[in-house]
């Protein structure tokens, strides 16, 4: 991908459980976004140092955000906004891009797909100024390495979340919401 062109592979775990970790990671790798020929694992260790070592060493030339979403806060909003309010809050701010590509794990329904896209632009305030590809599929997370290193960031913090059942720890050791690794 040029300077450009943007791509997050965004995913969650704990779902339907609360709270739930979204996590969105972001690239210009062109082979981030390449679907593999094989599955890729499910990686579900304990969270040990080798494993977060080993984990965040797949870093390099990529950041992430998280979001750790409340049943409350899914109850504030409404089912067709769930995905753009989460998805703009794990991306901003944006840079300023041209395209802007978002994988996601799972299948999306076209009217969730369509108001994701608008609340998106909107929120991030890019509308006219950025194109926005949006792609789904089930088993995304196994398919394209981006998501599933999206996939496999949310279920360690879901993991360390458990551990110490305190989201202070987690945003002590991890940040408020954002972690840059290009330093």
């Amino acid at each position: 991908m040029g300077n450009e062109v943007l791509g997050f592979g965004i995913d969650e775990s704990n779902h339907g459980r609360y709270p739930e970790f979204f996590v969105a990671v972001s690239s210009q790798v062109h082979s981030d976004f390449v679907e593999v020929p094989e599955l890729l694992p499910k990686i579900r260790k304990k969270a040990s140092q080798d494993f977060t070592n080993t984990l965040f060493s797949r870093f390099h030339c990529r950041k992430y955000s998280y979001l750790t979403v409340s049943k409350e806060d899914f109850s504030r909003w409404h089912k067709y906004e769930q995905k753009g309010i989460i998805i703009s809050s794990l991306l901003y701010p944006l840079p300023k891009i041209s395209v802007l590509e978002l994988y996601l794990d799972g299948e999306l329904r076209s009217d969730i797909l369509k108001n994701t896209r608008s609340l998106v632009s909107d929120f991030l305030n890019i509308r006219g100024k950025c194109t926005i590809n949006i792609f789904t599929g089930k088993d995304l997370d196994r398919r394209v390495s981006i998501v599933n290193l999206a996939d496999q960031l949310a279920h360690y913090f879901y993991k360390v979340y458990n551990k110490c059942r305190n989201l202070d720890s987690l945003s002590a050791r991890y940040g408020e919401h954002e972690k840059d690794l290009l330093k």
